[in-house]
């Protein structure tokens, strides 16, 4: 089975989530794309063929040819794989055994949303100390074995190039996106080793929608393509959130 690796690289080196990149895939490429279809070719359940090949090709500038050689050619190094991620994916195996989605594990554990459990699944990420109890009694294992994991992942953590934060405010707070869409924008970010989350409020999101809308009368140039648009958005979003956080205008 294809690991796929290099469809997830990309769409993470240009920090998009799957439903963004699906809602760019299907307004630019007129395609009927759902985030269940980009997780499939992600993972490598199923290899991405035809006109969604293309529109990888299309859209990172990158031949298809080209991409289907580097997925082919990560099954050379499978199990020089299986072993380095092992030990990293030690929580994943665990939530598995016992039947859990991410959402049930990260409500059994205190988390708002799934994103430190995939964060601690792929190795990026590691749990806080002050969780590890509640991991143990779920997952039905050790706290040695879960201690011995995250001495482990620390190593690792700095070889992801895939860490790099949305948002760095002035006090050196990193943020990360969680949700963009236009009945939603939340973030995160990590204090003592715990995750905390940041959603606008319906009032600012509403601010920002509207100043969103101007900017889109003053590119509405046939030159300019959605995509760019798109990014566009998520600068003018980084800006908008820089403020409001510099103003402590977001609730925590």
């Amino acid at each position: 089975m294809y690991k796929n690796g290099i469809l997830r690289t990309l769409r993470l080196e240009k920090r998009l989530s799957k439903e963004e990149l699906c809602e760019i895939f299907n307004k630019e490429y007129k395609l009927k794309i759902n985030k269940n279809m980009i997780s499939k070719w992600e993972s490598g359940q199923i290899v991405p063929t035809g006109i969604y090949l293309s529109a990888y090709a299309r859209y990172f500038n990158i031949s298809s040819g080209y991409i289907s050689s580097l997925i082919e050619n990560s099954t050379l190094n499978e199990k020089n794989l299986e072993e380095s991620t092992d030990e990293i994916n030690i929580v994943k195996r665990l939530r598995e055994e016992q039947g859990l989605s991410q959402e049930q594990l990260a409500e059994l554990t205190g988390y708002k949303t799934r994103k430190r459990i995939e964060e601690i699944e792929e190795g990026i990420s590691i749990i806080p100390e002050s969780r590890i109890s509640k991991f143990v009694k779920i997952l039905k294992t050790t706290k040695e074995i879960l201690v011995k994991d995250n001495s482990e992942s620390k190593g690792k953590i700095s070889e992801k190039s895939f860490l790099k934060p949305d948002i760095i405010l002035e006090t050196g707070r990193e943020l990360y996106f969680d949700v963009i869409n236009l009945n939603k924008i939340a973030l995160h970010y990590y204090e003592n080793e715990e995750e905390k989350i940041i959603e606008l409020t319906q009032e600012q999101l509403n601010e920002f929608n509207k100043s969103m809308g101007i900017i889109n009368i003053l590119f509405d140039s046939p030159y300019i393509t959605k995509a760019d648009k798109f990014s566009l958005k998520r600068e003018a979003l980084k800006c908008y959130v820089k403020t409001l956080m510099s103003s402590s205008l977001v609730r925590e």
